[in-house]
């Protein structure tokens, strides 16, 4: 900027200042200029009278250095209630030293949120070498409309410091979306009592109203009571249930109870979300004969297609979970990269195959990456704690599910990952786990 302003010329300010009495007040012209390099730079002035045939010039010199700190916020500008708003945040050494004890900042509105990291946040990165460079997501719930903004500053053990501020421009959109959750009993035995159990949460930011929900079930089941206070009827032979009104980040549990009427390596229990919107989930189930299945083809039960029991494939179903065995430090931006393998280790196709990460306290999961391009995920509970991804209907003999992600820890500890994996055609629930070590800074 400039006071008086000037007439601009390519890369040269020129002022016209008319005529000077001898002997007046001097004429100042205020000039603010900002450095994008570093080093030693020259600026120079040159004022000159035509009239007068006279010429003067002066010049300054100004060392330009940077600050040791260097703070960089990649991220977007804008977004909507409901959506997730990501940055990256980068922290580099320009010293020419090592910069000791680096800590982290950040303090949010109150219409963004980061539950697990707290607000303000604080983080110890510890020492960054000359040149060295350090990314870290930040990852906001967005809860609010209107201008939400985070402040960060970044400091060390020597003093030097860095402070950045961001903001989103948050609109009000309108997002009906909800999740559900099948949990129950998976292995029980003729004429036992089982329970099977459907979680539907509104995950959106309005309203879902007239919720209606479709339990389908195997003709080997006989429903023998539900939910009371959730109006429901027969509707043909499946069970219609009138949920109503479910508010954003509301909850609502529908239980059925049934009978196992007789043998089935391949019952059911579904429940579907048919009204406002549509999402649908399955519990298998398998009904042992009192004494277990023997090893012989069962002979296939009318109206069943000439489906037969199988026998109990166990172990042909896996569950490999993979982690890093070093210890990594909590609340930094380290992270563990975990990996798990689900293989059909059978000789046959398995069908309805559910893949759930159950997330330990303390922790977040981020960076999801699948070599299974279909395979996305279907719901994650609101504690983010269960991750349930799209049921893979075909499994072929052989094939493996592949997924890695990074873990990041918020306090030292030893967790423990597990993967959880179920079919149709296996008994229970197949879990693989595996061991993360963080610890202090």
């Amino acid at each position: 900027s400039s006071s008086p302003k000037p007439a601009v010329y390519g890369k040269t300010l020129q002022w016209d200042l008319g005529d000077i009495a001898p002997g007046t007040v001097p004429r100042i012209i205020d000039v603010q200029m900002k450095a994008d390099t570093r080093g030693m730079k020259r600026t120079c002035f040159e004022v000159a009278s035509e009239a007068d045939q006279l010429k003067t010039e002066a010049c300054v010199e100004t060392e330009v250095a940077v600050p040791c700190i260097g703070l960089k916020i990649d991220g977007p500008t804008s977004s909507s209630v409901g959506q997730q708003a990501t940055f990256n945040i980068e922290v580099f050494n320009q010293c020419d030293d090592a910069i000791e004890d680096v800590r982290i900042n950040v303090a949010y509105d109150i219409g963004i949120s980061a539950p697990e990291i707290g607000n303000p946040m604080s983080m110890n990165i510890g020492r960054l070498e000359f040149g060295e460079k350090r990314s870290i997501p930040l990852v906001f719930d967005v809860t609010q409309s209107g201008i939400q903004c985070f402040t960060m500053n970044v400091t060390s053990r020597a003093g030097h410091t860095a402070a950045a501020r961001r903001c989103l421009e948050v609109s009000q959109a309108v997002v009906g979306t909800a999740s559900i959750v099948v949990d129950g009993d998976r292995l029980v035995t003729v004429n036992d009592r089982l329970l099977a159990k459907a979680r539907i949460i509104n995950t959106g930011n309005v309203p879902l109203d007239g919720v209606s929900v479709i339990n389908k079930f195997s003709s080997s089941l006989q429903p023998t009571q539900a939910t009371a206070g959730i109006q429901s009827a027969f509707v043909g032979n499946d069970l219609l249930f009138q949920v109503g009104r479910i508010a954003p980040g509301q909850e609502v549990i529908i239980d059925v109870e049934y009978s196992a009427t007789e043998a089935d390596g391949n019952a059911f229990s579904q429940f579907t979300v048919v009204e406002p919107i549509q999402i649908e989930n399955r519990l298998p189930i398998r009904i042992e004969p009192r004494g277990g299945f023997s090893n012989q083809p069962q002979t296939p039960r009318a109206g069943d297609d000439g489906i037969q029991i199988p026998a109990d494939p166990t172990g042909a179903l896996t569950v490999d979970v993979k982690t890093d065995s070093r210890p990594f430090p909590a609340d930094s931006a380290t992270t563990s990269r975990i990996s798990f393998d689900v293989r059909n280790q059978s000789q046959r196709p398995m069908q309805n195959v559910v893949i759930t990460m159950l997330v330990p306290p303390g922790t977040d999961i981020i960076n999801f990456d699948s070599s299974q391009a279909e395979l996305n995920i279907a719901s994650i509970s609101q504690d983010k704690r269960v991750v349930t991804m799209e049921a893979r209907q075909l499994l072929r003999a052989g094939e493996v599910l592949h997924f890695e992600a990074d873990l990041v820890g918020n306090s030292p500890g030893q967790v423990t990952f597990e993967v959880d994996a179920t079919s149709n055609d296996v008994i229970g629930v197949q879990r693989g786990r595996g061991v993360v070590n963080f610890v202090p800074r």
